[in-house]
């Protein structure tokens, strides 16, 4: 049977995060020492009186977010009136 095109060959790995650049090496690099900063910024900004409360909300969510992970989203499936979910096959 003959391989299809999009089939990997020997030594073809494909796929998966492509190694990073030089350049996008010293980008990152840069952002962690901006880092500091960055949080000292959120917590000046959750401490003012002057911020907003939908702002420091917003903040409290991102930073939650990326120190937690996103909580996981729940999905309910039930059937009328919260009861049982009932499957009827057609023939």
């Amino acid at each position: 049977m003959a391989r299809s095109s999009t089939t990997f060959g020997p030594g073809n790995k494909g796929g998966g995060r492509k190694k990073l650049l030089p350049e996008d090496i010293s980008y990152t690099e840069g952002c962690r020492k901006l880092l500091p900063l960055c949080l000292k910024t959120v917590e000046d900004l959750l401490r003012s009186a002057e911020t907003p409360a939908p702002t420091k909300a917003k903040l409290v969510e991102l930073v939650s977010e990326r120190v937690l992970g996103k909580p996981a989203q729940q999905l309910a499936v039930t059937g009328e009136d919260g009861g049982p979910l009932i499957v009827k096959w057609q023939d």
